[in-house]
């Protein structure tokens, strides 16, 4: 009865041991299929065994695909960065281009504008003294055909600037005309201060 009891007990104890051995060279197969250690070769035959190959482990081939992607999309991310910002910057470029081209069209319009308003204005300013000049023409034509005394009644009311212009307009005419011109005779009709007033503006002012 005792040796049964003892039997029994090495039997257990037996079974124990292969258990905890087997728990052991479990744990240390399924951290080193983790990495978290490094077991050497100290259990290839147990790993040839169960029909594991050290050399070809199926789990690192779908990690380094796994990483081979990670990388390539990582790569792709970085190339499409680039382009967005090759892109961004030439958009900027584009813009302050279209800026500075829109700033020098505004100008050549204001300067455009300017040389027509100024054309303009000298148009008109021409246009006025030619008729002026023709209205001065009249009058000098009328002036021509009354008696001395009668023109310089009327030339008395003129400012003097105007008689000058009245005076040099019937000299322009005459000689146009092939005749003599009564502007001096006019000024001797005029008294003495009218008529030096007259004579020293027609120097200083030139023709």
């Amino acid at each position: 009865m005792a040796n049964n009891s003892i039997a029994g007990m090495i039997g257990k104890s037996i079974l124990l041991l292969l258990l905890i051995v087997i728990l052991i060279i479990g744990g240390i197969l399924w951290f080193d299929f983790l990495g978290v250690i490094d077991r050497g070769d100290s259990l290839n035959f147990i790993t040839n065994l169960v029909g594991i190959d050290e050399e070809t482990p199926v789990v690192d081939e779908e990690s380094n695909i796994y990483l081979l992607d990670a990388v390539r999309l990582v790569k792709e991310r970085e190339a499409i960065e680039r382009r967005e910002i090759a892109l961004k910057s030439r958009e900027e470029g584009i813009t302050l281009e279209e800026a500075k081209n829109r700033q020098v069209l505004e100008e050549l319009k204001e300067k455009e504008a300017a040389i027509i308003d100024k054309e303009k204005s000298l148009e008109e300013a021409l246009n006025r003294y030619n008729d002026e000049q023709k209205n001065l023409e009249t009058t000098v034509s009328y002036l021509a055909a009354l008696p001395p005394q009668s023109v310089v009644d009327i030339l008395n009311n003129y400012p003097v600037l105007k008689v000058v212009d009245t005076l040099r307009k019937e000299d322009e005419i005459a000689l146009r005309d092939g005749r003599v011109s009564n502007s001096s005779t006019w000024i001797l009709f005029m008294d003495a201060k009218k008529a030096a007033e007259v004579q020293d503006m027609m120097i200083k002012k030139p023709s």
